[in-house]
């Protein structure tokens, strides 16, 4: 006999969702029926956060989960209407490289030298 009722299903991905069902196994081979059907859509363990004053502003901090690409944060005032404030995966503007302009004489004859 098992007194183990549990199953955690390491091969997984995140965004699919899981269709589960069970069946119960006796000692000589028979089965119960399946169970009802349960599911689950995977998604990454929620961050465990920490907060520190640096330069009296509000620093957050916490370990990387596994299979997140970017972390959104969300911020309140008065602890309970939370609203998405702001990304870790900003993408900078790319500043413009400005080259000299010279004339395509100028050009041809550096070329054929």
């Amino acid at each position: 006999s098992t007194t183990k009722t549990s199953y955690t299903n390491s091969s997984t991905s995140i965004g699919t969702t899981y269709y589960y069902k069970v069946k119960a196994i006796g000692t000589n081979g028979a089965a119960s029926d399946l169970s009802s059907v349960v599911s689950i859509q995977c998604r990454p363990a929620a961050a465990n956060i920490s907060i520190y004053r640096v330069n009296g502003k509000p620093q957050l901090k916490w370990k990387a989960v596994s299979g997140a690409t970017k972390y959104w944060i969300y911020r309140s005032t008065d602890g309970k209407n939370f609203k998405y404030f702001d990304s870790t995966t900003k993408r900078a503007t790319p500043t413009p490289v400005r080259h000299p302009v010279r004339s395509i004489t100028t050009v041809s004859r550096q070329l054929r030298s």
